[in-house]
């Protein structure tokens, strides 16, 4: 499929969705979200190191990065710039789409990275990566912090640890996922038990039943929660 085709496509679905199905889902959404329950401990989100060197040195790579990527991904921005935010939400999680998933193993050779915007923008990334781009894209447009949540979690439904961001819009929670369309996250509830989800500012931790440990067959470190 040719790029324009793709964004063709992608965009007559973003309208079509964000225009008819989802103000109505959102609408019986209120009040009922995948991180509803109460966490067991709130911190400072300063305890994840990594998150915070992203967070400080991202503007400045970003601006000193040549990658044609990187220009993309401002160009794309701006064309969204003055869309509705429901319809900014749809296009920020398919857009990244085109972007190739990949195993922190087989990228850096560790069991557990978490990729700035400039390394996912050049070389891919798995769930969490996915994440981050995406909550830095909305914090561009506009989006307040504390109204984002990147959140590592177990899916019931494949044993498996998984991440991905949530917003909160006129009173529903959104999931932008790698593996999903644009959806709300009360159907999802029953799928998900959420390990712990962090912003810029705080780190809320769950009482999850379950927690993957390890999942690669060749891993000799402890995986992150949520990594995929």
């Amino acid at each position: 499929m040719s790029n324009i085709r793709y964004y063709l496509v992608a965009f007559i679905t973003a309208f079509i969705i964000t225009s008819f199905v989802l103000p109505s889902i959102a609408y019986a959404a209120s009040n009922n979200t995948l991180l509803s329950n109460k966490p067991i401990n709130i911190y400072s989100s300063s305890k994840l190191e990594r998150w915070h060197d992203i967070l400080d040195n991202h503007v400045s790579d970003t601006y000193n990065s040549q990658s044609i990527n990187v220009k993309t991904w401002y160009d794309f921005i701006e064309l969204i710039r003055d869309e509705p935010k429901l319809r900014q939400l749809m296009r920020v999680n398919m857009w990244f789409e085109q972007f190739p998933h990949k195993q922190d193993n087989w990228v850096y050779q560790k069991d557990d990275y978490w990729a700035s915007p400039v390394e996912f923008l050049a070389k891919g990334g798995d769930c969490e990566d996915y994440a981050i781009i995406k909550y830095m894209t909305l914090r561009k447009l506009g989006f307040e912090a504390k109204d984002m949540k990147i959140a590592m979690v177990y899916d019931i439904y494949s044993g498996t640890d998984h991440s991905f961001l949530t917003v909160q819009h006129k009173d529903a929670e959104f999931v932008l996922d790698n593996r999903e369309k644009l959806v709300v996250s009360r159907y999802m509830k029953n799928r998900y038990k959420p390990h712990f989800a962090f912003n810029e500012n705080k780190l809320w931790v769950y009482d999850s039943p379950v927690m993957v440990q390890k999942m690669r067959a060749d891993s000799k470190g402890t995986v992150m929660p949520g990594n995929r």
